[in-house]
C-alpha cells in the first residue's frame, strides 16, 4: 500500500486519486441538486417532520418559518409550605402539587448550645397611642462565647389629660367643714371652679386606710391584700406585706419583716432591721444593708427537681419565718461548736437557686444572682458570692470589709475562726480567694489566692495564676507558686496550661532570685570565659617555665663561673640587676651602683679598669 491510500473496513483501498474523484462527483451532485430559498415547499407545522433535511436526494426539501419553531409561552407558578412538604401549582389552579418533602431537607440534628445571658436593657418612652416594643439586642458574649442580649423596651405614654377649665379659686360651701379633719375636693359636673369637700374618712377608695391592731399603720390601693402589721407600718401598690414596726412595703409581692425596713419593686424580701430591698426578687437578711438588682433566669422557685419532687415550688411564703427556715435547713453546723455557729454554703446554694441575696450586715449588694454573707461588705456584678459564714452566737462575724465584683467571682469565709478575711478585693471573672487571705487583691481570670495555703497581703492579676504565701505577689499566666520546696513571694509566669507552669522571674521567700533564661545566659558565658582562661594560663604556664628552666640553666652557670674565678667575687643587687665584682671596690647606694676603685673609672658609659 502506497503513501496516502485509504484501507476501508470491507479490506477495499481508495488512492489518493480515488478520493479526489469521489470529492469532484460529489461537487456536481450538489450544484445540480441545490436550490434557492424559494424552491422550498413552505409548510405551517412541523409534527409531520421527522428531522431536518440532511444531504439527501431522496428527502424532501422544505422552508421552515423561525415562528413555528418556538416553544409555548411558558406559565407563572406560586410556592406555598404545610408543616410536610414545599408545594407549587400554576397561578390560577386550585390545586397544591409536592414539590420536595421536608424531611428530606432536615440535617442531622446539632450539638446543644449553650443558653444565651440575658439581662434588661433601655427602656425607652414611645408617643402616646404608638404601639410597645421589645426586641433582644446582641450586646457582645462572655469569655466562653455564650452571646449576651439585653431587652430593650418601649412603652408608650398615656394619653394626655385635657385642660381644666377652672378660673383657679376653688369656692367650696364651709357650713359642713370640720376643723383639724382632713377633705378632698370634688370638682362640679360642668368642671367650673366650683364643687365640694369630701372627708376622707368617708372614701372607700384611693387613700389610706387604718390597719386594724396597729397604731397608725396604713395601706393603700389593695385594701384586700394588702398587710401593715406594725406600729406605723405602711404598705402600698399591690399583694405587699409591711410586718414590722415602722415598717414599709410597696410595689408587687414585696415582703418586709423587719423594724424600719422597706422593700419594693417585684417579689422582695426584707428581714434585716433598717434594711433596703429592691428590684426584681432580691433578699436582704443582714442589718443595716442595701440590696438592689435581681435574679436572672429565674423567680424565686427550685431550679432543679431535686428538692421537695417540685420544680416550680416556691422557697419562700408569705411568712417571713420562712426565708430563715431556709438558710436554716441549707447551712452547715460547725461540728465543733455546733451552738456558735452556722455556715451558709453559697457556693452549694447557687447551684439548685436563682436568688440575688444579702446576709451579712451592713453590706451592700447591687447587680443579679449575687451573694454576699460577710458584714460590711460590697458585692456588685453577675454570680459573685462574697463570703459564706451566716452567723456566730459566741462572737460577732469576724469576715469583713470585703469588696467582690466582676463575674462568677468566689471570696470564701472559710469555716474556722481562725480563717478570717478583711478587706478582700476580687474582681475580674472566676477568680477564687480562699479563708485566711486578708488584704489580699485578686484580678483578671481564673487567678486563685490561698488554695493550699493562707496568703495574707497577697496580689495576682492575670490568668490561672496561682498565689498560696503570705506578701506573695505574681502577674502574667499559669505561675508555679512554689521552687525548690520553697514559697515563691514573686514570680512572673509564662506558662502554657497547669500541667506546664512555668515562671519567667522568681524571687524565693529566703531572698533567691531566679531568672532561668537569665540563668543559662550567665552559663554559657561563663563557660566560654572559663575555656578561654584555661586556655591562657595553659600558654602562660607553658612560658613561664620556659623563662624558669633559663633562668635556673644561668643561675648554674653563673654558680660554675663563680667557683671557678680567683680571688674574691662580690655580688651586688642594683634594683633588678644583679652585679659581680672582682678586685674592683664598689658599693650600692639605693638603687645606684658605685664603683669606689681609684684605678677603675667609667666615662661615657665605658669602664676602664688601671
Amino acid at each position: 500500500m502506497a503513501v496516502g491510500d485509504l484501507t476501508l473496513s470491507s479490506g477495499f483501498t481508495l488512492t489518493p486519486e480515488d478520493l479526489r474523484a469521489i470529492a469532484a462527483e460529489s461537487k456536481k451532485i450538489l450544484a445540480e441538486e441545490s436550490k434557492d430559498l424559494s424552491q422550498f415547499k413552505e409548510i405551517d407545522s412541523i409534527s409531520s417532520v421527522s428531522s431536518l433535511p440532511g444531504i439527501s436526494a431522496k428527502e424532501e426539501l422544505v422552508r421552515v418559518p423561525m415562528a413555528i419553531l418556538k416553544g409555548l409561552d411558558g406559565r407563572e407558578i406560586e410556592l406555598a409550605s404545610s408543616s410536610t412538604d414545599i408545594q407549587w401549582r400554576y397561578v390560577g389552579n386550585p390545586g397544591w402539587n409536592v414539590l420536595v418533602e421536608l424531611s428530606l431537607l432536615t440535617g442531622p440534628k446539632g450539638t446543644p448550645g449553650d443558653p444565651p445571658v440575658v439581662s434588661i436593657g433601655t427602656v425607652s418612652t414611645l408617643p402616646f397611642n404608638s404601639s410597645a416594643t421589645a426586641g433582644f439586642v446582641l450586646r457582645g458574649e462572655t469569655p466562653e462565647g455564650v452571646p449576651i442580649y439585653a431587652l430593650d423596651l418601649g412603652i408608650p405614654q398615656g394619653k394626655p389629660g385635657q385642660d381644666g377649665n377652672g378660673a383657679g379659686n376653688v369656692f367650696v360651701p364651709t357650713d359642713n367643714i370640720i376643723a383639724d379633719r382632713y377633705y378632698i375636693f370634688k370638682s362640679s359636673v360642668d368642671k367650673s371652679a366650683n364643687g365640694d369637700f369630701i372627708e376622707l374618712d368617708s372614701l372607700a377608695f384611693g387613700v389610706g386606710q387604718n390597719y386594724s391592731g396597729y397604731k397608725n399603720a396604713e395601706i393603700f390601693n389593695d385594701y384586700e391584700n394588702n398587710k401593715a402589721a406594725g406600729n406605723y407600718a405602711h404598705a402600698e401598690g399591690m399583694n405587699t406585706n409591711a410586718t414590722g414596726p415602722r415598717a414599709h412595703a410597696e410595689g408587687y409581692k414585696t415582703n418586709v419583716f423587719a423594724s424600719e425596713g422597706h422593700a419594693e419593686g417585684r417579689g422582695t424580701w426584707c428581714l434585716g432591721a433598717q434594711s433596703h430591698v429592691e428590684g426584681l426578687y432580691s433578699y436582704c437578711l443582714g442589718d443595716g444593708s442595701h440590696v438592689e438588682g435581681g435574679s436572672i433566669g429565674t423567680q424565686p422557685y427550685f431550679i432543679e427537681n431535686t428538692v421537695g419532687g417540685i420544680a416550680d415550688r416556691p422557697i419562700f411564703d408569705t411568712s417571713g419565718e420562712s426565708l430563715r427556715t431556709f438558710i436554716e435547713d441549707y447551712g452547715v453546723y460547725n461540728s465543733e461548736n455546733i451552738e456558735h455557729s452556722l455556715f451558709f454554703d453559697a457556693v452549694s446554694i447557687r447551684e439548685k437557686f436563682a436568688l440575688n441575696i444579702s446576709i451579712g450586715t451592713r453590706s451592700h449588694l447591687e447587680g443579679a444572682n449575687n451573694f454576699i454573707c460577710d458584714n460590711t461588705s460590697h458585692v456588685e456584678g453577675y454570680n459573685n458570692i462574697c463570703g459564706d459564714l451566716y452567723y456566730s452566737h459566741s462572737a460577732p462575724i469576724v469576715h469583713k470589709a470585703n469588696h467582690v465584683e466582676g463575674y462568677n467571682n468566689v471570696l470564701f469565709s472559710g469555716r474556722e475562726y481562725t480563717d478570717q478575711n478583711f478587706c478582700v478585693h476580687v474582681e475580674g471573672y472566676s477568680n477564687e480567694v480562699y479563708p485566711g487571705c486578708s488584704f489580699s487583691h485578686v484580678g483578671g481570670e481564673y487567678c486563685t489566692i490561698g488554695n493550699i495555703a493562707p496568703a495574707r497581703l497577697a496580689f495576682c492579676h492575670g490568668k490561672w495564676l496561682l498565689v498560696n504565701s503570705d506578701y506573695g505577689v505574681s502577674f502574667g499566666r499559669f505561675n508555679k507558686p512554689t521552687l525548690n520546696n520553697k514559697n515563691v513571694l514573686f514570680s512572673y509566669g509564662i506558662g502554657r496550661d497547669d500541667n506546664s507552669r512555668e515562671n519567667a522571674l522568681s524571687i524565693l521567700e529566703d531572698g533567691t532570685v531566679l531568672i532561668p533564661s537569665l540563668e543559662d545566659r550567665i552559663n554559657d558565658a561563663t563557660d566560654s570565659k572559663v575555656i578561654g582562661l584555661n586556655n591562657k594560663f595553659n600558654n602562660n604556664n607553658e612560658e613561664l617555665k620556659a623563662i624558669i628552666d633559663e633562668q635556673s640553666n644561668q643561675i648554674k652557670d653563673l654558680l660554675a663561673l663563680l667557683q671557678s674565678g680567683v680571688g674574691i667575687t662580690k655580688a651586688f643587687v642594683s634594683g633588678s640587676v644583679l652585679v659581680f665584682t672582682k678586685n674592683i671596690q664598689a658599693e650600692v647606694s639605693g638603687e645606684t651602683f658605685f664603683i669606689s676603685d681609684s684605678q677603675t673609672t667609667v666615662a661615657d658609659g665605658v669602664l676602664t679598669i688601671k
